[in-house]
Parts: structure tokens; C-alpha cells; sequence
């Protein structure tokens, strides 16, 4: 899909459009890299947040309302991630925690953040952080 639009903006800007056509299509050009940039900051901003949820996990009553909030925003970039990604076909490289959520989850940050708190808690209460978590 992109790359036909890309090919049409170069053959713009090599032609003798008016000066205008030739600046969009430069614009143009460049929506790609910036596109990139962007899901790569989103995916920086997912694993960031699965961290801070991760040291959540390890504690045995982490604040709820808090650790709640933080897998919600991080549920909000790994869908955003997700969508964008597969139709620009962007390959995560630096989020191992967000490659964990996206294939091993099926994007559920829920169950992630449960699966982490059993492992991490020294002595885990699921039902009382399921029952935080899925309220």
C-alpha cells in the first residue's frame, strides 16, 4: 500500500509539477522514517510501562489503583502498537516484554501483569489483584 504512494511521490517530485506538488510529495517521502520514529517511541513507551508494572507485580500488595492505571495505559500502546505495526509491518526490536505480551498474551496486559505477579510476588495474591484488576 505505502510503497505504491511512495513510487508516486517520487515520480511527483522528479517531474515538472508545480512547485507545491513537488513539496508535498517531498513531505510525503519523508512519512515513512517519521511513521517509524513514531511506533518506535510507542514501543518504548509500552515496554516502560510494562517495567514499572513489573516491579508492581514483585510487590506483595502493590497500590491497585496505581498498578490498575499503569496496565491500562500500557493495554492502550500495545493496541495502538499492534494495529499500526501489522499494517506497516514494523518489527519490534527493542521491547522483549512487548513481543511477550503481543505473542505469548495475545495483547492482554492483564494476564500479563498477573503471570508477573506470580512469578515476582513473594507471597502472590491473585484473587485479590484479579479481582482489582478485572473490576
Amino acid at each position: 500500500m505505502i510503497k505504491n504512494e511512495l513510487e508516486l511521490a517520487n515520480k511527483v517530485l522528479k517531474s515538472d509539477a508545480s512547485e507545491d506538488a513537488r513539496a508535498l510529495a517531498a513531505h510525503y517521502m519523508n512519512l515513512p522514517f517519521a511513521l517509524t520514529d513514531l511506533l518506535k517511541a510507542l514501543e518504548y513507551t509500552a515496554e516502560c510501562t510494562l517495567a514499572t508494572i513489573s516491579g508492581m507485580a514483585s510487590k506483595n500488595k502493590p497500590v491497585y489503583s496505581e498498578f490498575r492505571r499503569q496496565v491500562s495505559i500500557a493495554q492502550k500502546c500495545i493496541y495502538d502498537l499492534r494495529s499500526v505495526a501489522i499494517d506497516y509491518e514494523f518489527e519490534y526490536k527493542n521491547g522483549m516484554r512487548v513481543k511477550e505480551v503481543i505473542q505469548d498474551f495475545n495483547c492482554d496486559v492483564r494476564k500479563w501483569a498477573v503471570e508477573a505477579h506470580l512469578k515476582y510476588a513473594t507471597e502472590p495474591n491473585v484473587e485479590k489483584l484479579k479481582h482489582h484488576l478485572y473490576q
